[in-house]
């Protein structure tokens, strides 16, 4: 198995092709990474920034350079010794034209060899949906885009076709027939009978009307394709057919605005294989399974075999020739059944390198039976940021959050609300399957055969909205002790808040915890275990929009917290703790990867940083902020009654203005931009007094008119003077809290992997402002200095200013050339939490690597702005280094030649550099 040192992640798109990245290759492996770790790379749609958004999974995307330009970066990646960690998403496809499997059902309906590949309820309850699929991209009603005559009926190369605006949806075969007869008469007074051209039109118009009328599916489209072929040649080749088609068509369309000329239209549209709907719709009904909340997004049933093998065909192709080492399987818990699709991914290939987008809760283990090698590292991350925010001052930094706010809920309490809110609004129509879903097979159950359509869908609200965790995993026919107790605590907090539900929720308990009667029979026992893999499916995307996507934006007592995978009203962490979770990460999930941003993450790391600082100040935080707001009460406006942004939303701005402002105010013009931008999308996500799907002008203006005039550059801007003179202290201390936290990630156990472009500060905020150009050629010239200089002189340089980015750069490098030398240590090396005496003993953290007789250790400073403010130094502060620790180290950074035992003062080892990096025996 090749297990990365260390991943660089890329976002390919049509501005960073495989060929962009061709040219980078040979930084990448300069600065110590060991294997490129790449976003999706399968055919997407046009335009995709991303490539979640697939059309194609059997070819590499050409819109980043196709596999030609694929197979020669991977050519030069070997070159250099680096491994390819390929993102792969096996959930979802784009629900759009481009997607020809898609396209083939709509098309082919039942006889489709694609039929059962998509996540679609063709037998649905609701008799309106029954055996059609919902197209909800309509951008109003049905009725009125019928009569703007927005909905038009089209024929091009590919046969007859519906059209809104680039949606593009094709005709079911039977109705060819009907269309192409709808007026003979015409076609009749134009041409002559005997003409040869006439005969084939005929020949194929009667084809179509008697093509699923025998032979097997192979015929079928051999027919199907050769018929609408010959078709567009006639259509083509001879004017009056051409005429003909064109004229069927424009009738069709009728007459905007002419009700009585849309009902051709109108009754062939209603005998599709889809039916058009207003967007909206896709909230409240809905008979196919959408990725999150996504319309344009089709899931994928990868659980069935035939269906899995065709998805990964091409994957599994890259990886058998050598080209893909590894891969990262993208939203694990939207799965089916995770533990069944990572077991095929581990048959397939023993020595693969997996790896998958988990998030876990705080107090939350990645299942020990997932054949993985661990996660993407949001359980790393977290706890990384937590061990640099000082739990001393919670309470005061909560006093004062509610009585500049207001806002005094709870989190948990929170997080309930916002599920309830999001599933009212976005996902009711999820709700209501599952509902049909469990009201279809308990009616046969005498227990539950009086439960009401009503009763259970308010059931599965409550339990969804109190479920603690991203969701529970249920083998074939058994469930793991610790999701018992997750849905054990669910349902009693929904029995606590629902106490006249008490029966729905003790039977759906029963069906969750497979708590079966004895004499349950097979059939009905499997539709059970179908139901809880349902809801578990379902849970996870709940939490995701109702938790990270809406609770992280209201709830803002301090955002650093306000993180993929975190818990915000945990604050801080024993050092103790990180310690522990460290011992057990090393001996459970040795080569899980180590992340502390990504394409997902809510801001940049340094951002949190900078952002921690705060939680050792309080007091001065509060000052501040008292001040700021009375300095820029007149730069709100009133809208409604409300003085916009409200104190909620002011504070969260401030937090951010703080966290992300570049150093020495570079490029304050495009920054400011930015917020506005970043501001925009936060009230929408908060969902509070505007958001995505109705928005508030007037609202979001007013936010945007705040942000243009507190950092305003006019000389006259008391509140900018202010900013920036607090701010510049914080910025300082945030990128010594950078430096320990990239220490950190390189050094503890699991992958280190960098987001691109994050080996330099990373001010970014949410997408897509994260995923901003990278200038390459810049950190190539920074690299290229820090191994042309001398190292002292470097050192010097650097240490009097840590707020240049090449410090940063210059640690990466080092460490890794260290990974690159000695791996043993970081692969296999046990973990040694080192103790730290003195009375300043919390400042520091401290930990060894040892493998065999080579050692390792990290020394990083936390908490630096306190450790100022008490006007301390390091002395009287020291290492106890174990007894059986060798005596010859050498400092990685200074170079220094060490001779240390027993207790080592801080000073000594600090004296040149701000953290340290000892190495033995070198």
């Amino acid at each position: 198995m090749k297990i990365p040192r260390a991943t660089y992640r890329l976002q390919f798109h049509p501005k960073f092709t495989f060929e962009d990245a061709q040219n980078e290759v040979e930084y990448f492996s300069l600065l110590g990474i060991s294997d490129i770790y790449a976003s999706p790379i399968l055919k997407s749609k046009n335009g995709s920034m991303h490539g979640y958004d697939v059309v194609d999974l059997t070819q590499i995307n050409p819109q980043i350079g196709g596999k030609d330009g694929f197979d020669r970066l991977i050519a030069k990646a070997q070159e250099f010794g680096l491994g390819w960690l390929q993102d792969v998403v096996p959930n979802h496809m784009a629900f759009d034209s481009e997607n020809r499997l898609l396209m083939d059902i709509l098309e082919n309906g039942p006889r489709s060899k694609y039929y059962p590949f998509f996540d679609i309820q063709w037998d649905h309850p609701y008799e309106h949906l029954r055996g059609k699929l919902l197209a909800p991209f309509l951008g109003d009603s049905y009725g009125k885009c019928l009569d703007k005559n927005e909905i038009k009926l089209n024929f091009d190369e590919d046969g007859f076709n519906v059209r809104f605006y680039d949606s593009k949806f094709p005709l079911k075969i039977e109705s060819y027939a009907k269309v192409l007869a709808h007026n003979l008469t015409w076609l009749e007074g134009k041409i002559q009978r005997e003409e040869e051209d006439y005969i084939r039109f005929l020949e194929i118009s009667n084809q179509f009307k008697n093509l699923n009328e025998s032979g097997g599916p192979h015929d079928h489209y051999n027919q199907l394709a050769l018929m609408k072929a010959h078709l567009w040649k006639l259509y083509l080749s001879n004017a009056v057919i051409k005429g003909y088609i064109d004229s069927l068509v424009l009738d069709f369309n009728g007459t905007p605005n002419d009700p009585h000329s849309l009902n051709k239209l109108d009754e062939l549209l209603s005998e599709q294989f889809f039916k058009l709907s207003f967007w909206k719709v896709g909230n409240e009904e809905l008979n196919y399974r959408r990725f999150f909340t996504i319309n344009g997004l089709v899931s994928v049933r990868v659980e069935d075999q035939e269906v899995f093998e065709h998805t990964h065909q091409l994957i599994f192709q890259l990886i058998k020739s050598g080209q893909i080492t590894g891969v990262r399987v993208d939203h694990v818990d939207g799965l089916y059944d995770p533990i069944a699709y990572l077991n095929k991914l581990r048959q397939r290939d023993a020595e693969l390198y997996i790896t998958v987008e988990k998030i876990l809760d705080i107090n939350e283990q990645l299942p020990a039976c997932m054949p993985v090698q661990g996660t993407t590292g949001y359980d790393f991350m977290n706890v990384v940021n937590s061990v640099f925010i000082d739990r001393e001052n919670e309470r005061v930094l909560d006093r004062f959050y509610i009585s500049f706010t207001g806002q005094d809920t709870p989190y948990r309490k929170f997080v309930s609300e916002k599920k309830k809110l999001f599933m009212g609004r976005h996902m009711a129509g999820d709700i209501d399957n599952l509902a049909q879903l469990l009201k279809k097979i308990i009616n046969g159950d005498r227990y539950g055969r009086d439960m009401t359509m009503y009763a259970l869908r308010r059931s599965i609200v409550e339990i969804m909205a109190q479920f603690p965790v991203y969701r529970a995993y249920m083998g074939e026919t058994e469930l793991r002790e610790k999701d018992k107790i997750h849905i054990k605590e669910a349902i009693a907090l929904a029995e606590n808040k629902n106490p006249g539900l008490i029966n729905e929720l003790n039977f759906i308990s029963r069906i969750l915890l497979l708590e079966f009667a004895p004499d349950v029979n097979p059939k009905k026992k499997e539709e059970y275990y179908h139901f809880t893999k349902k809801f578990q499916q379902f849970s996870g995307a709940l939490m995701a929009k109702g938790a990270e996507d809406t609770t992280f934006y209201v709830y803002n007592r301090f955002i650093s917290l306000n993180e993929v995978g975190g818990d915000p009203s945990v604050f801080g962490l024993l050092l103790k703790d990180f310690h522990e979770f460290m011992v057990e990460r090393q001996g459970k999930w040795p080569s899980t990867m180590n992340a502390t941003s990504t394409h997902d993450t809510k801001r940049g790391e340094d951002v949190r940083a900078r952002l921690n600082v705060l939680s050792e100040i309080p007091q001065q935080w509060q000052q501040q902020v008292t001040l700021w707001s009375r300095i820029n009460k007149d730069k709100k406006k009133i809208i409604n009654g409300l003085r916009v942004p409200d104190k909620n939303d002011e504070y969260f701005i401030y937090q951010t203005l703080v966290g992300a402002y570049p150093f020495g105010g570079k490029e304050h013009d495009q920054f400011t931009q930015r917020m506005k931008e970043y501001v925009l999308k936060a009230v929408r996500e908060a969902k509070t007094y505007t958001n995505w799907i109705k928005q508030d002008a007037d609202f979001e203006q007013a936010c945007l008119h705040f942000i243009q005039e507190i950092l305003k550059q006019d000389g006259k801007n008391k509140f900018l003077d202010s900013f920036l003179l607090f701010q510049n202290k914080i910025a300082s201390d945030g990128a010594l809290n950078s430096l320990s936290q990239v220490m950190l990630k390189l050094t503890c156990p699991g992958v280190p992997d960098f987001y691109q472009g994050t080996e330099l500060w990373d001010l970014g905020l949410v997408d897509p402002d994260n995923r901003r150009p990278v200038d390459y050629q810049y950190r190539k010239d920074l690299l290229q200095e820090i191994k042309n200089k001398d190292g002292t002189d470097f050192i010097k340089m650097i240490k009097e200013n840590r707020n240049d980015a090449r410090i940063k750069l210059f640690i990466i490098h080092k460490v890794l050339e260290v990974r690159q030398k000695y791996e043993d240590i970081f692969l296999k090396g046990e973990y040694i939490p080192l103790a730290i005496e003195g009375e300043l003993n919390k400042y520091v953290i401290a930990f060894a690597r040892k493998s065999g007789q080579r050692w390792a250790v990290t020394v990083v400073p936390r908490f630096s702005r306190g450790f100022i403010e008490q006007q301390r130094d390091w002395k009287g502060v020291f290492l106890a280094l174990p007894k059986e620790a060798p005596q010859q180290w050498r400092n990685i950074f200074t170079d220094e030649k060490l001779n240390l035992t027993g207790n080592v003062f801080l000073e000594e080892i600090f004296h040149h550099f701000p953290i340290a990096f000892l190495l033995s025996g070198v």
